[in-house]
C-alpha cells in the first residue's frame, strides 16, 4: 500500500501541474528573467520606460513615454537585428539579457576626451558611447549659430540659440531631452557625470560635453572661428552654478 505521503504526491503533483498549465507564458517569463516582463506593442508601464531608456542610452532614440507604441517597435526590431535576435515577439527574455549587457558594457566604457579639429567642431573619440557621440554631433550643428535671446525654445530649428538653447539642443541630439529648457535645476541628478555636466543658473547655462566646454559665452565675433561655442577652456566659472549631469552618464 502505498504512502500517505506517496498518494499525495501523486494526486497533489497532478492539480499543481494542472494549475501550472493555466500560468500565462509572460508571467512565467517574468519570474526566469529578473522581474522584467515580456514586452508588446500596446504593453505599458515601468518596464517599458526602463526598454526605452536603456535603447536611447545605446544608440536607439526613444523617447520614454512608458507606452509600447510604434516608434518603440521600430526601434526594437532595429536592435533585434544588430543583435541577431528573431524579430517577433517584443522584448522577451533574449532581447532584454542582450540589452542589459550592452547597457552594462556603454557604462564600463573607459572615459577619453573629444578634441577640437581644424573648423572648431568637436570630434568624438571612437569608443565613447552612442548617446555622447550623438549629443557631439547635435552640439557640433549649431556651433557657430548666432546667440539670440531665447533661440532654440520654441523650435528644434531656429537660426539662433541662447545659451540654454544651445544646451537643450545638444541634449536633445543625444535622445536626452524632449522639450527644451530654460533652467536646468531638476534637469537629471545632482553633481558632476563622468561624460556630461551642465552648469545652470537664472541668467546662464553652459556645459561640459565630453571633455570640451560648449557655452555661449565663448562666441566671440568678426573673424572666422571666434563664433564658435566650443572651447578647450573654461569661460564661465563655477561658481553661482547648479551642477547637474543627465543620470548614468
Amino acid at each position: 500500500m502505498r504512502s500517505f505521503f506517496a498518494r499525495s504526491f501523486r494526486y497533489g503533483g497532478v492539480v499543481f501541474l494542472s494549475a501550472l498549465a493555466f500560468v500565462p507564458a509572460a508571467a512565467l517569463a517574468s519570474t526566469s528573467n529578473g522581474g522584467r516582463p515580456w514586452l508588446h506593442v500596446g504593453s505599458s508601464g515601468r518596464w517599458v520606460g526602463v526598454a526605452q531608456r536603456d535603447l536611447d542610452l545605446i544608440g536607439y532614440p526613444l523617447q520614454a513615454t512608458n507606452s509600447y507604441g510604434t516608434a518603440t517597435k521600430t526601434q526594437v526590431d532595429r536592435f533585434k537585428k544588430n543583435h541577431r535576435l528573431k524579430q517577433a515577439g517584443g522584448v522577451g527574455p533574449e532581447a532584454w539579457h542582450a540589452l542589459v549587457d550592452q547597457v552594462r558594457s556603454e557604462q564600463r566604457m573607459k572615459y577619453r576626451p573629444a578634441h577640437l579639429n581644424s573648423k572648431g567642431l568637436a570630434v568624438a573619440p571612437r569608443n565613447a558611447p552612442a548617446v555622447v557621440k550623438r549629443a557631439i554631433a547635435a552640439a557640433n550643428r549649431i556651433a557657430f549659430k548666432p546667440y539670440c535671446y531665447a533661440g532654440g525654445h520654441g523650435s528644434w530649428s531656429s537660426p539662433c540659440y541662447d545659451c540654454s538653447g544651445s544646451v537643450s539642443y545638444a541634449l536633445h541630439g543625444g535622445g536626452l531631452l524632449w522639450s527644451p529648457l530654460a533652467l536646468f535645476y531638476s534637469y537629471g541628478s545632482a553633481g558632476l557625470g563622468k561624460w556630461m555636466t551642465i552648469y545652470t543658473n537664472s541668467a546662464h547655462a553652459y556645459m561640459r560635453l565630453d571633455g570640451l566646454w560648449f557655452d555661449t559665452g565663448d562666441q566671440q565675433w568678426g573673424s572666422y572661428g571666434h563664433g564658435d561655442r566650443w572651447s578647450t577652456k573654461r569661460v564661465d566659472q563655477a561658481a553661482g552654478y547648479e551642477v547637474r549631469h543627465p543620470s548614468r552618464l
